[in-house]
């Protein structure tokens, strides 16, 4: 109960997206330490408050983990949505970011593009359409290359 008290009081000096970034690390970390279900839980609920803040990068990164981990529970129709829900946000993000012209958010947006391109072709492979796959990991190598990102292309 006094959990739920501190939340509603962070939130409401403002700290929402505070408590959204949390999620998102808690659902990294449960995935990491292998407990997707509870992953896949704590992963929606900050794509949810991610989504209602306009937070579209780091809500595509949420997603992505959240595909990664249902992919672990082979909870396929889930970890499908997903990835195709980060993808398709992060490119209706990519248009503001060019009138923006910001060349750091732009960096972070394709590193999370790139990512969600990795694991789209996981999926892809996971599902046995290994020619889609390729073409996902194609996008990504393009994607990691587009910033000079050497880890991520290998």
């Amino acid at each position: 109960m006094l959990r739920a008290q501190t939340i509603d009081a962070t939130q409401t000096f403002g700290s929402q997206n505070v408590n959204s970034l949390q999620l998102l690390q808690q659902g990294w970390e449960l995935y990491q330490k292998e407990k997707f279900a509870e992953a896949v839980k704590v992963l929606q609920q900050a794509s949810q408050a991610l989504e209602s803040q306009g937070d579209k990068l780091n809500q595509a990164l949420a997603l992505n983990y959240l595909s990664l981990a249902a992919q672990q529970l082979g909870q396929w129709p889930e970890a499908t949505k997903a990835i195709r829900n980060a993808i398709t946000s992060l490119h209706a993000d990519s248009l503001t970011l060019l009138q923006a012209n910001s060349n750091t958010r732009a960096k972070e947006h394709t590193s999370v593009l790139a990512q969600a391109f990795n694991t789209q072709g996981q999926l892809q492979l996971a599902l046995g359409q290994s020619e889609k796959a390729l073409t996902s990991w194609e996008q990504a190598h393009n994607a990691y290359t587009q910033i000079s990102d050497t880890a991520g292309i290998i």
